[in-house]
């Protein structure tokens, strides 16, 4: 299983599709972030549903998130 998990991430480098570093505690950007709710008035996100990802710096998934 990990094995063939870290060949598959391997690969997908290697062709320029990475995962986006996207942590709870980081500030909401609307230009690469997709929030799906907004909790209080807070502009940091509070949980990662969805990883995002990139194709040569590129992003083709946007991560989404929940904000407050």
């Amino acid at each position: 299983g990990k094995l063939i998990y870290k060949k598959l991430v391997e690969s997908l480098k290697s062709n320029g599709i990475e995962k986006m570093d996207v942590e709870i505690g980081d500030n909401f950007d609307a230009d690469k972030h997709f929030a799906v709710s907004k909790v209080g008035g807070g502009n940091q996100i509070v949980e990662v549903i969805l990883s995002g990802y990139t194709l040569n710096g590129v992003i083709i998934r946007y991560p989404v998130v929940n904000v407050g």
